[in-house]
């Protein structure tokens, strides 16, 4: 009994909360930064990303709500990043975005503490994603 309440309780959960999220036009993208040389660890971090976001988050990614990018900053039109971000190496980004404007953003740095521990690197990028996502809202 208690399982189905809870299940009932996060359905109308997500239900409001991706209704305010599309009404509001709030947007999560979430962006992996490399340059040209990369290193195992580097590619290794960009996979698991992309892999823990497309895994936990299908329906946010399929309505358009969160996006995964990967942007090398070492190509010409991408080199006003490195400035931005202060790329001095490869960073991956939360960026809570407003319509096509930057509201707040986090950088994700632990996931190279994790890089070749794949539970915990996907727990701690899901909590950070989570917190956007349920905590920030309240």
């Amino acid at each position: 009994m208690m399982l189905k309440f809870s299940n009932t309780v996060l359905l109308i959960f997500l239900f409001a909360f991706n209704s305010y999220a599309l009404a509001s036009n709030l947007k999560l993208k979430i962006i992996y930064f490399h340059g040209n040389r990369r290193c195992e660890a580097c590619v290794l971090n960009e996979e698991n990303l992309d892999y823990s976001i497309r895994k936990n988050y299908k329906e946010e990614m399929k309505s358009g709500y969160i996006e995964f990018a990967v942007i090398n900053f070492d190509e010409p039109e991408n080199e006003h990043f490195i400035a931005e971000f202060d790329l001095e190496y490869p960073k991956a980004f939360i960026c809570e975005l407003e319509g096509k404007n930057e509201i707040s953003r986090k950088e994700l740095k632990n996931i190279w503490d994790y890089t070749y521990e794949y539970g915990k690197f996907e727990q701690y990028v899901v909590e950070e994603v989570n917190f956007y996502l349920f905590e920030k809202q309240e």
